[in-house]
């Protein structure tokens, strides 16, 4: 072929070839990216479901119940009887002597005099008598003689000075210093064993002299001595 460039022929006998390289090419590029990075499936997107909330019930504060306070009813106490214990008619004689004794020879005022609910008067035994006085509370020991309203009596406890002043006007009397008044303070006294006490002794010209008093014991035995 006269006048024709054999490079051009040349060259445009090759470009067939050369697309057909670039078409090779391409397939094998596009193989070497399917064997790098293989297809991933196609996942369809999960719904977004909002978490449901349960509302937590509304709880209703629990309220006790007022308790109403059980009426207080007071037990209705039916007082028991007084019943007055029987006593003997000899006793009741004594009480009533010792309460006219004790007020002469004590001057005082009696409120009362309570002795056991039965005394017997043949026994030789001695029974206390609790009397009440404005002097105050002291015992007298009542001793029966064995014959109905007799007996001998004296104050436990306590000493009552009229009697002690008879004592000391009887002592005197009898070793001649004749009749003479005694004074020994108040209605009565505690008798203390061991109490140590004067009297005042005033004879018929006036003179004055001293009795002292020894208490021997509680039932009012005393030592006596006119100084």
């Amino acid at each position: 072929m006269v006048g024709s460039n054999p490079k051009t022929a040349i060259s445009n006998n090759q470009k067939p070839l050369l697309r057909l390289k670039q078409v090779v090419g391409l397939a094998i590029a596009g193989m070497a990216l399917a064997s790098c990075t293989p297809p991933q499936a196609e996942v369809p997107p999960s719904p977004t479901t909002a978490p449901t909330v349960t509302a937590s019930p509304t709880l209703s504060p629990t309220v006790s119940p007022t308790l109403l306070p059980s009426p207080t009813v007071s037990p209705t106490v039916i007082p028991s009887p007084t019943v007055s214990p029987t006593k003997a008619a000899n006793v009741l004689t004594i009480e009533k002597q010792v309460t006219d004794l004790v007020a002469k020879a004590g001057n005082l005022t009696v409120e009362s005099v309570t002795c056991p609910e039965a005394i017997d008067e043949t026994s030789g035994k001695a029974y206390d008598c609790q009397v009440q006085s404005d002097a105050g509370t002291f015992v007298v020991v009542v001793q029966p003689t064995g014959q109905a309203g007799k007996f001998r009596w004296g104050t436990r406890g306590l000493l009552l000075l009229s009697k002690l002043d008879t004592l000391i006007q009887r002592s005197v009397a009898n070793q001649g210093g004749g009749k003479v008044s005694v004074d020994c303070g108040s209605k009565a006294r505690t008798a203390k064993q061991g109490e140590v006490f004067d009297c005042k002794v005033t004879d018929a010209k006036g003179k004055i002299r001293t009795a002292r008093i020894t208490v021997r014991d509680e039932l009012g035995n005393v030592y006596l001595t006119v100084l």
